[in-house]
């Protein structure tokens, strides 16, 4: 008898010996914000990982500049929405591997204690299994359903990478927007401030009247004001760009940004066809695609809740020790299928399939809008742009030729104020119409989800390290 109890122990001890163990990972708001705070463009874990998603170490280390593609690596490696993405992608591969897992078996001791006569043993030992059979290949309808759950996931960690380049881009845009505008708005400013100087000279030696130094001093108010503004959106652009990548402002502080890239004048004649780009938008975007990974899912969640209905066996081989008397059994168990048949979730998973089509027809209702309204504002941007061109043009040589006037002293210092305030003004406003033109080609773009430049990583290959 010890040693019966014995061996059960020892079986018992062998079935819980590769168990898992718990290891705590304590959270706190001060961890969190020191993590935070430490991070910087110089991190080891981003070489690591720019290695890993390039195919080579940059060449030099920390990098001396920073274009768009490498601080998409970074945000990538940095922003809060790609590690909520990679946790979703994590969560979605161990739901895969659970409804892999077959169901474990049973086991029962039923000891019993019987008063019988001195000469009997009073003690009854009765051991019973319990092996689970499921009926209807239900264990590789959850694998589909899984699998379907993980392509889900795959797609939308890479929608979420690229609407972080996406942020990033527009963020990279209005830094140089607010650099470029501050630039030429200064220049201006210091003319109007000259000319102001000029008129008040003229004004009190008679030679104008004291309107024109009132609205001279209302322009120059003007560009003041707009001076001012363009500095504060300078900064803030600063401390949006940080967070487009997910560090801290003053990371920036010291990191050379090369603009290059995204300050080029984009051309509507350059784009693929028509045709293409509805072709990648409607069938390639990540959205579009975890968005029937999304269906699939819902057909496959169907096919298993209809082949819930088929009742799962229960085998349960029992030996039993009575007074010496050996006696095995076999039972067999299962549920009757009587009353609802799984008719309530059935229903359910057919609603949740034809959602999930309603959703996925939505989605490419709402890109397909998106991609022509994006063409549309990409055609006109491209048109705004050339006619920016084509006045700064215009004001460039007017320019060149008053300089040459004035040096030729055919023309007094307030005339040629005057020119060089206009060329300055036409160079801000073909600024404006540049960042108006790569905004609607960001947007286009972003209909496809790829960019249509050919430059770039589409998505992240990789985890941070």
């Amino acid at each position: 008898m010890i040693l019966r109890f014995t061996y059960l122990a020892l079986v018992l001890l062998a079935l819980t010996d590769g168990c898992a163990i718990y290891h705590p990972q304590p959270l706190s708001p001060e961890s969190a914000a020191a993590g935070l705070a430490a991070r910087s463009l110089h991190d080891e874990g981003l070489r690591q990982f720019m290695a890993q998603n390039l195919g080579h170490a940059p060449a030099v280390w920390p990098m001396p500049q920073w274009d768009l593609d490498a601080l998409t690596l970074a945000a990538w490696y940095y922003h809060p929405d790609m590690a909520v993405a990679r946790a979703q992608v994590a969560t979605a591969r161990a739901e895969k591997k659970v409804a892999g897992e077959r169901p474990e078996p049973g086991v029962s001791f039923s000891p019993q204690y019987t008063s019988n006569p001195a000469d009997l043993s009073p003690w009854t030992l009765g051991y019973a299994l319990d092996l689970p059979w499921e009926t209807a290949g239900k264990r590789a309808k959850r694998v589909a359903v899984a699998t379907a759950g993980e392509r889900s996931a795959d797609y939308q960690l890479a929608a979420a990478a690229w609407q972080v380049r996406s942020r990033l881009r527009t963020a990279l845009l209005t830094l140089w927007a607010a650099q470029e505008t501050t630039t030429w708005l200064d220049r201006q400013l210091a003319d109007e401030s000259a000319l102001f100087t000029l008129l008040e000279h003229r004004l009190a030696a008679g030679e104008i009247a004291s309107v024109e130094l009132a609205q001279a001093r209302m322009t120059l108010e003007q560009i003041r004001l707009a001076a001012e503004d363009a500095h504060k959106q300078r900064q803030l652009a600063r401390v949006g760009l940080a967070q487009a990548i997910g560090v801290p402002g003053p990371v920036l502080s010291d990191a050379s940004i090369d603009f290059h890239g995204e300050v080029e004048e984009p051309s509507f004649s350059r784009l693929p066809p028509a045709d293409e780009l509805q072709k990648q938008a409607l069938q390639a975007r990540p959205d579009i695609l975890a968005a029937l990974a999304d269906y699939d899912t819902a057909e496959a969640n169907l096919r298993l809740e209809i082949a819930r209905q088929y009742p799962d066996l229960n085998f349960g081989p029992g030996y039993t020790w009575d007074q010496g008397a050996k006696r095995w059994s076999l039972g067999v168990s299962l549920t009757l299928p009587v009353f609802n048949r799984n008719r309530g979730a059935i229903e359910k998973a057919t609603a949740d399939r034809a959602a999930s089509r309603a959703r996925f027809e939505a989605v490419q209702t709402r890109v397909l809008g998106d991609l022509e309204n994006a063409r549309a504002s990409f055609e006109s941007g491209c048109e705004s742009l050339r006619a920016a061109d084509e006045l700064e043009h215009q004001q460039q040589a007017q320019f060149a030729a008053d300089q040459s006037r004035f040096d030729a002293g055919e023309i007094g210092r307030i005339e040629f104020l005057q020119s060089r305030a206009q060329y300055d003004a036409a160079a801000a406003a073909r600024v404006n119409s540049l960042v108006q033109a790569q905004t609607a080609f960001a947007a286009l773009q972003d209909a496809v989800q790829r960019p249509l430049d050919g430059a770039g990583p589409a998505s992240p290959l990789t985890s941070p390290p």
